[in-house]
């Protein structure tokens, strides 16, 4: 045998990778280069859409003033032709003559509603000018009210050297000096016959107005009579600062944007803002001297841009430009308007990086394809050639040595296959002919055998079946969600190894997996709570809580659903509404039911949700609705919704699917916490659900314990006793720490004030501190964060007094913490976060599921804990004597020792009792479980309503047992 000492598996596999290596490198390489050119041109791409886009924004504003401005326009040339007699009069009733010889306003002039006028002292006042002006003030009114959150004024030139301006935000006219010659200006310079022989839209330079502390550009029209007499020219100002600002920062990174005018003008450049700034920064900075920053040039590089660009034609969406000499990208576009040029400069280093970026990740990712692939085909040779050889070796080696009994198994339909098929033909034949005598006498024992096994099995059966109906409700829970734990964990599991090594199919296939494993753990959990219900069993774990979180948790969690049909979900709640006492886990789940039965029903519509308090007859009691407006039911439908089992017909079972229990239970629930709900629906316009619960809840199965006493006990007055500081909001938890601890050596400092409470901390150095986590202004988690990370303070003990959330149910069993089967990875992770230190981490694991242990170790142990492993209770006794782990995972139901005695021997050994213990159960736990549990609680202060008693004891035992050590 020596001599066949080289592996066939071995041998193919290394034929394989190298070929397959030598093919998927030389294509990759080949695809590099291509891969380059493409991602190039997408990055340009994008910038050049990015370009054409924002130049379309920004030129919509210029686009409506020459539009206005035609539109004023026509208006006015069909009036200017003919006189009004009216007119005539209403000019003494607008203007007057003043002092200064100049015509303005009647005083007072409001700005706000009514145009400016202002005609200088040489204007000769006949009816035509009289006309012309009262027209020009009407129209000036009408239109400049419409247009005034567009632009900063309306107004109409007088070429006789006058004007009716529009400006809500500045008197114009009445600051105008009596020698202002408005025909000297710009915006109507550029509308003379001479400058526009065209008679089209004219755009001034940009200029920096005062008035407004900003630079501006202005759109002129000229007027002409019937005579081709200039009359007048029609103007709008328009504000560019926020232009400027945004072309210079709202650049892609890497790029930056610049605008000209046809002449050269820079309009927008990153050095022009950065002048602009520098001079207005300055003191004494004159009008004339920022005025002039407008006419800064910059021709070289617009010669450059006009060899590839015709200026008498206008730009068609964008042009792409390459400048070699400075290794740049051009993309240039038009603002419409003032036809001013947009280039948005791109260097070619940025798109080289960025081109190296993205294909850097490609060639990664191909490596990565190609280890896969490399695996993949060793693991094929591995279990489909050299592994189907190894065991036909073994197989033939036992015949050999006289086993004639070994049978290979067959699971493949080849060729392998087919010889070990053989070889168990051959192995048969041989082994028939040694057995035939004996298999008589060993068929009859084998038959007597099964027959008393059969009868023992009857015999067992009948003595059980009283057992099992008595305990099947908590059984069929733990049986139903073993085998979900282990679907659900491994589907989580196998999803991130799977997004790891990049199997995107195999991703999407694990996600349907876990929902399918959580639709029917839903399925089930419906099935047993309405189960429990019946039977009486299900109970109330009361708490105070803050509505708020709830209501944001319950949003969080929803949301997907909401989203899956497209739907909206409003939610309309006080922001003050505080906190109510209940089961904050059955709020909870009815709310979930409603929201989820709303996003089935409803497709492309709305759910809203409103949650208010209000009195009735004379309590508080809260509403939480939800509407939705999908399809609604008819009054049929709706006298059999609460029913078990049942939806509003079998067309909407075939359709939405569903057990038709969500609602039951939510009625159910309803009515153990002292409330009721309502439904209003309308087919075809949508259902609303309204519930209605007290705001603080009674547990008639559990006695009232009264407190009075213990809180209006004086608190005891020592001396030179140790210094216990409360920090907590509610006043009435100060009063009963007092009233518990006056006759122990305590001296007690309380506030309801946390930022007071860090500064009393610094003061008085306290030996303990008791610390509440939900407060106002600062929650005590910031608090514990600062006192820890004071070097000062950091030594001091601090106890949390709190319970928040679903964890008061956990800490009624007497563990350290809780959590329910099937297990939530970031819910676990973050129990066991709270256990880690630097120091050895050590998790046992006593599970009697090999399954569920499996999983639990993978996932431990990618959190860096060491896992110790137990099959049941005894075995996990026997090994903590071996190894003493820092924090144990316990199941209830286990063969020999079970939970409930494993944490009875646990805390009757010293050696043993701090051990934290976490309890991971798929059993539905009963009151008598609960106390079973219950008396081995340590180091936990419970704050809730429903059992103060158990609060008090426990706060005396903690803060004696903190500080005397």
């Amino acid at each position: 045998m020596k001599r066949f000492n080289q592996s066939l598996g071995k041998i193919t596999m290394t034929k394989t990778i190298i070929g397959v290596g030598a093919i998927t490198l030389l294509f990759n390489g080949i695809g590099y280069f291509y891969l380059r050119q493409i991602i190039r041109d997408n990055i340009l791409g994008y910038v050049t859409r990015n370009t054409k886009i924002v130049v379309e924004r920004e030129s919509q504003i210029f686009i409506e003033a020459e539009k206005n401005n035609e539109i004023l326009k026509d208006r006015l040339v069909q009036e200017i032709n003919t006189i009004n007699p009216e007119n005539i009069q209403r000019f003494d009733e607008i203007v007057q003559r003043r002092e200064d010889g100049t015509i303005r306003n009647i005083p007072p002039l409001d700005t706000q509603t009514t145009p400016g006028v202002f005609l200088g002292r040489n204007v000769n006042i006949d009816n035509e000018m009289r006309d012309r002006v009262v027209k020009f003030f009407d129209n000036v009114r009408s239109y400049g009210l419409a247009w005034q959150k567009t632009f900063v004024n309306t107004y109409i030139h007088i070429p006789e050297n006058g004007i009716v301006i529009y400006m809500p935000n500045y008197p114009w006219t009445e600051e105008a000096e009596p020698e202002k010659i408005v025909t000297t200006d710009e915006s109507f310079q550029i509308s003379t016959h001479e400058n526009n022989p065209e008679r089209d839209t004219a755009w001034t330079r940009i200029y920096y107005d005062a008035t407004q502390n900003d630079w501006m550009v202005s759109s002129v029209t000229p007027i002409d009579n019937a005579q081709g007499q200039q009359i007048g020219n029609i103007g709008h100002d328009i504000l560019i600062g926020e232009l400027q600002n945004r072309t210079v920062n709202d650049a892609i990174d890497g790029t930056y944007n610049v605008i000209f005018d046809q002449k050269a003008r820079l309009i927008v450049h990153p050095q022009l803002l950065a002048r602009i700034e520098e001079v207005q920064n300055r003191e004494n900075v004159t009008e004339a001297e920022l005025d002039s920053i407008g006419n800064t040039y910059d021709l070289d590089f617009f010669l450059k841009l006009m060899d590839y660009i015709d200026p008498n034609e206008p730009i068609n969406g964008t042009v792409q430009i390459y400048d070699r000499t400075n290794k740049e990208y051009y993309i240039v576009s038009q603002i419409e308007g003032p036809d001013w040029y947009w280039v948005t400069v791109v260097p070619q280093s940025w798109v080289g990086n960025q081109v190296f970026i993205v294909t850097r990740t490609l060639i990664l990712v191909g490596i990565l394809s190609l280890s896969i692939i490399i695996l993949i085909i060793s693991s094929l040779i591995r279990n489909d050639i050299e592994k189907p050889i190894n065991e036909l070796m073994y197989a033939t080696e036992t015949v050999a040595q006289g086993n004639l009994k070994y049978q290979m198994n067959i699971n493949r339909r080849d060729e392998l296959g087919h010889l070990a098929y053989l070889f168990n033909q051959m192995a048969q034949k041989l082994r028939d002919s040694f057995d035939f005598l004996a298999k008589t006498n060993e068929d009859l024992e084998t038959r007597v055998k099964e027959r008393t096994q059969e009868l023992e099995e009857a015999k067992e059966l009948a003595e059980d079946a009283n057992q099992a109906k008595s305990s099947f409700l908590a059984n069929m829970s733990h049986e139903l969600r073993t085998p979900l734990n282990a679907i659900i964990g491994y589907g989580e599991l196998l999803q991130e190894e799977a997004e790891d090594m990049g199997e995107e199919d195999f991703v999407e296939d694990l996600k349907k997996i876990q929902g399918a494993g959580k639709h029917l753990l839903g399925l089930i959990n419906d099935i047993l709570d309405i189960s429990k219900i019946e039977a009486g069993k299900m109970e109330l774990y009361l708490e105070e809580f803050q509505l708020s979180s709830v209501i944001e948790e319950i949003i969080l969690t929803i949301q997907p659903l909401i989203e899956k049909n497209h739907n909206t979900l409003e939610v309309h709640y006080p922001e003050n509404i505080g906190t109510m006492v209940g089961d904050v886990t059955k709020i909870r789940q009815n709310m979930f039911n409603l929201l989820s039965n709303a996003s089935k029903f409803t497709d492309k519509g709305t759910i809203a949700m409103t949650i208010d308090k209000y009195q009735q007859e004379g309590a508080d009691w809260i509403f939480f609705e939800v509407k939705d407006t999908g399809i609604g039911m008819t009054p049929k439908q709706q006298a059999k919704l609460f029913d078990a089992f049942s939806q509003a017909d079998a067309s909407t079972t075939r359709k939405y699917g569903g057990t038709g229990l969500g609602l039951t239970i939510t009625k159910k629930f309803c009515e153990m916490m002292g409330g009721y709900i309502e439904l209003d629906s309308e087919e075809g316009v949508g259902t609303t659900f309204t519930i209605h619960l007290p705001v603080v809840v009674q547990d008639i199965k559990k006695p009232e314990i009264n407190v009075e006493e213990i809180i209006n006990q004086p608190p005891a007055v020592t001396e030179n006793h140790k210094h216990i500081l409360i920090i907590d909001d509610d006043e009435t938890t100060h009063d009963v720490i007092r009233g518990y601890l006056k006759n122990d050596n305590f001296t007690i400092t309380a506030t309801t004030d946390p930022e007071k409470g860090l500064d009393l901390v610094r003061e008085i150095m306290p030996d303990v501190i008791i610390l509440d986590v939900i407060m106002p202004k600062m929650d005590g988690w910031s608090v514990l964060t600062e006192l820890k990370a004071d070097p000062d303070l950091n030594h001091i003990p601090v106890i949390m007094a709190t319970i928040v959330s679903d964890r008061s149910i956990g800490y009624t069993l007497g563990a350290t913490d809780y959590i329910t089967k099937p297990l939530n990875q970031v819910k676990l992770r973050n129990i066991l976060n709270k256990y880690q230190s630097a120091s050895e981490n050590i998790v046992m694991v006593v599970d009697d599921d090999e399954g569920t242990r499996r999983m639990m170790r993978r996932l431990l142990e990618k959190e860096n804990w060491q896992v110790i492993e137990a099959e049941d209770g005894e075995d996990g006794i026997k090994k903590i004597k071996t190894k003493i782990p820092k924090l144990i995972l316990l199941d209830l139901m286990m063969p020999k020792i079970d939970g409930f005695q494993f944490v009875n021997i646990l805390r009757e050994n010293p050696a043993w009792n701090d051990i934290p213990v976490i309890i991971v159960t798929a059993k539905d736990l009963d009151e008598e479980d609960r106390q079973k549990l219950n008396s081995h609680v340590e180091d936990i202060i419970q704050k809730g309503d429903y059992d103060r008693q158990v609060l008090l004891k426990e706060m005396h035992r903690l803060i004696s047992h903190v500080t005397l050590n």
